[in-house]
Formats: structure tokens, sequence, C-alpha cells
């Protein structure tokens, strides 16, 4: 190995104090999850662990792991895609600009075009099951099919405002919102219309019923209106704000949440009789909603804002924690935190040989900025330390004393490794050893930060591990494949970060 090689530990995405306990907060909050880059429109899950979010250039982002990492889906699009709706957990419609519809019978894994006859920005898609569905866009288009999305029909509306949300509270009804102010009502699924002003010439932009009667609307200028009688009558409701709102989700009739402009949250428990502001840690727009109980739900928006709703979120999230072996037998760390509650600081911990004697460096305590929702930095060197395999954790301390630690890195410190080299290119070296049982190493190099992915997939193209999701520092890295659970046979393993993509091939031999 080379002397004057700067290594690198991989990225970790961690979260610290995962079992804070309940009385610390005593209430609930939102907490900053990561995702690829993207303005996004439109959330939904399916399941507590399972969940997709469609934006900007064509992404489509989704998670089995509840919001902890976001996959890439591809969708063979780069326009933007503005709503979504699943009915399982296998089958779903994905709509955006120029027409664009895209379906999925598998999660997700493929997305097929589907024909809408039609440029028209789409904004709202709906299904009633895997068969009835409808879409709304803009210019007053309204798609309807019976079969599933392989033929749509367009149905004539009593507009040519941009449909902006809809609903279906009841079988054959339907409650759209426009962007002129009005809402559109159909008891006949379509066949007739009746228009009712909400908000004065000013757009409203998204609708939502918990049931057959109750339902929520809200549009520019804070404008909430609140209905009980399945959208047939319209009654004010006072926000307390002038924000536009773009985004409304109720659990029940008593319990619900609008977004908006500056990444407002408002929520109501008196069905919107009275509405209280809560912290998003955002300052963009929020233009989705989803909950899937009053404890949990997400909230999305521009500029790769994603938000979790939870009950006692976790008092730290860690993007990234880093070793770099410096000249003089010196270790960096390096740490980066995207959100912050009640954080009094940080000391680092070393272990020699074995991860299970950690130990408190003196002098290594960093204050933490108590209760932020803005990224931070930290660093810290250790220095004088010997030769050989140390492992490295954060102990994360609280304001009132409770300590957290994070998952251990590892790094191999090595005589005379000199600081002043860094990569100039990118690459994806041959993992060691090959063929390997059931572990090996697969090293790579970025030339500058870079938003990282690093796949194993079987022969037939199939996901058997996700090593790396997210963004890292230029350097050089490595990363341990623990292949146990997988068969005996030849894998590919895939690096992409930023346009630079390679792949190789390995081989599990047990």
């Amino acid at each position: 190995m080379n002397n004057n090689r700067l290594v690198h530990v991989c990225c970790l995405l961690v979260m610290l104090g995962i079992f804070l306990a309940p009385q610390m907060f005593g209430a609930e909050s939102w907490r900053i999850l990561l995702a690829d880059p993207a303005n996004y429109y439109a959330v939904r899950f399916v399941a507590h662990e399972t969940g997709w979010i469609v934006g900007s250039g064509g992404a489509i982002r989704k998670t089995t792991d509840a919001g902890a990492t976001w996959l890439s889906q591809t969708s063979g699009t780069t326009v933007t895609l503005t709503h979504l709706w699943f009915v399982n957990a296998s089958t779903g419609w994905v709509v955006g600009d120029n027409g664009t519809i895209l379906k999925t019978t598998n999660g997700g894994s493929s997305w097929l075009p589907q024909s809408s006859s039609t440029t028209a920005a789409l904004k709202c898609v709906y299904f009633r099951d895997a068969q009835v569905g409808w879409i709304g866009g803009a210019n007053g288009t309204f798609l309807k099919t019976n079969d599933g999305g392989a033929t749509w029909t367009s149905a004539p509306l009593p507009t040519t405002a941009t449909v902006t949300g809809g609903w279906s509270p009841a079988m054959n009804k339907i409650v759209l919102t426009c962007s002129d102010g009005t809402a559109l009502r159909t008891s006949n699924d379509g066949v007739t219309w009746q228009t009712q002003w909400l908000n004065n010439s000013l757009p409203m932009n998204a609708v939502h019923f918990v049931d057959a009667n109750y339902g929520w609307a809200v549009g520019a200028n804070g404008r909430v209106k609140m209905t009980s009688s399945g959208g047939d009558v319209w009654y004010i409701q006072e926000s307390g704000t002038t924000e536009n709102l773009y985004a409304v989700y109720f659990i029940n009739s008593d319990t619900g949440w609008v977004g908006g402009s500056n990444g407002l949250v408002k929520w109501t428990t008196n069905g919107g009789a009275t509405w209280s502001v809560q912290n998003s840690f955002a300052t963009e727009t929020l233009r989705g909603l989803w909950f899937l109980s009053g404890q949990h739900g997400y909230a999305v928006g521009m500029n790769t804002t994603v938000r979790e709703y939870g009950f006692n979120p976790l008092p730290v999230q860690l993007a990234s924690f880093t070793a770099t072996v410096l000249s003089g037998n010196a270790v960096r760390l390096d740490w980066r935190t995207v959100g912050e509650v009640n954080n009094y600081g940080f000391e680092v911990q070393r272990a020699e040989n074995a991860p299970a004697n950690f130990a408190t460096i003196p002098g290594s305590f960093i204050p933490g900025h108590g209760a932020t929702g803005e990224p931070h930095d930290y660093t810290f060197t250790d220095v004088n330390v010997p030769n050989g395999r140390l492992s490295y954790r954060l102990k994360q301390i609280d304001l009132d004393g409770s300590v957290h630690h994070s998952e251990p890195i590892v790094v191999d410190v090595l005589t005379g490794v000199g600081d002043g080299e860094q990569p100039t290119r990118f690459a994806l070296k041959q993992n060691y050893p090959n063929p390997f049982n059931p572990t090996t190493t697969i090293e790579f190099s970025l030339a500058q930060p870079s938003v990282v992915s690093l796949k194993v997939y079987n022969t037939l193209g199939e996901e058997g591990a996700t090593l790396v999701a997210g963004e890292l520092r230029e350097g050089n890295y490595r990363k341990v494949f623990d292949a146990s659970s997988l068969s005996s046979g030849v894998y590919l393993y895939k690096l992409t970060a930023g346009s630079f993509v390679q792949t190789r091939k390995l081989m599990l031999m047990k």
C-alpha cells in the first residue's frame, strides 16, 4: 500500500439517540430527512415503512425504511412529476408535465408510460381502485379511466382553469380545486359539475376528505375552507396566516395539518376551529403532506425539502461521519448534523483493537448548537495515535445530561501516511479478496464532492445490497461488503457519483 495515500472511511448515515425516552420532549415534532436533490411536489405512503416522493427532473424516490433512506427509481422522463397515487404496495401512478402518466405494478421497480393524448401539465391523480381513476390538470383537463389506465378518455369541465387537486369522498362523487378559486363538485362521476367559489378568484391548491362528509380545501392567502356535507356547503376557517397554502391532510374530523410557503406548517385538533404553528425546520415552500397517524407523517417541498413528523424524534441527525488519516500518526474526524434538538455537545471516543473498549479522548468535547434545523459541521483531530486498527464513535450529550452514541467507524493507521494527496479522478477499484467468503473490501475515489450510490446486483439486475447512499466529500473510500445473506455466484457492484458510473464484477464462493 502506498504510504502517501489519503485514507478515508466511508460516510455512514447514523442517527443518534434512537432510544430517546418519551418524557424528554413530551410532544411530536418534525425532523429533517435526506434525499437526492430535486423540488418535491407530492408524497404517498402505503405502510409505515414504504412510500414514494416525486418531483422535478423526473424524480421518483422510494423508501422502505420509513424515510431513513430514499432510493431513486427510473422514471424514463426528465419532466417535472407533480402527483402520485398508489392503491397498494405494488400498483401506482405518477403524473406530471407534458401529459405524462406513468404506471407501476411492481412497487416502482419499473415504470411504464401511459398515453394521455394531451400535452397539458397534469397536477393530480386519484384512483378509487386498481381500475377506476381520474386525473386533473392545466386548461381544465380532466381524464378518466375504467381499465387501470390502459385507456384514458377526456371529459369536459366547466372551466379552463388548472385543476390543482382533487378527492373522491364517496362513490361517484368527486371534488376538485382550481387555480381560479373555485371548487368543482360532481355526484355522478363527472357527467355534470357544479361550480362553487371558495377564494375570490385566488387559487385553491389542494383538497382532502377523511370520509364522505368531512373535507378541507386550502389555497392562496392562507385560505382554509371546511365542509361537513361532502362538499355541498363550505365554511371559511381562520387559519391565522396569509401565507399561500399548498397542502392539506386530516387523519380524522378533528386532527389535521396544512403546509405552504416558507416552510409553514399549521395543525389543528378541533377540526380547524383554531390552528397552531409547528416548526418544520424548513424555509422552502411545502407542496405535499401525507400522514399515517396522528403521530407519524411526512412533508415534501422545494429545494430537496423532505420532513418526517413523529413522536420523540432523535435529538441529533448525523448526515456523515468520516475519519481521515493524516501525517504524523494523527486522525481527523469530521461530522455533519442536519438537525439538532437539545444538543449540549459531543465527545469523541476511541477504541483500540476491540470496539468494546471505547474511552473518551481527553479534551475532545465540542459544544453543540442546542436546537437547530440548519446543517452544522464539526471536526476534531486525534494526535499521536498508535498504529493499527482503531474504532471511533461520537458521544452526544443532551442539555439534560442524557447520552447517546453513534455507530462506530473503523480506520487503519499507517506510519508516514501523507495528507497532501487528493484523488484527481473518479475510480472504482476491483474488490479484494476476490473470490471471497463472506466479506470483501471495495475501494473507490471521488475527485469532488458528489451524491454517491454504491450498490450490489445479481446478474439479473436485481438489487442485492446498498452499501452507500448519500453525499460524500472528495477523497478515497473503502467499504466492507458482508455477503453472508447471499448465495454463491457472480455479482455486479456499481458506483454512481454524479455523472460518473462504473461497474465491476465480484465472485462469492461459499
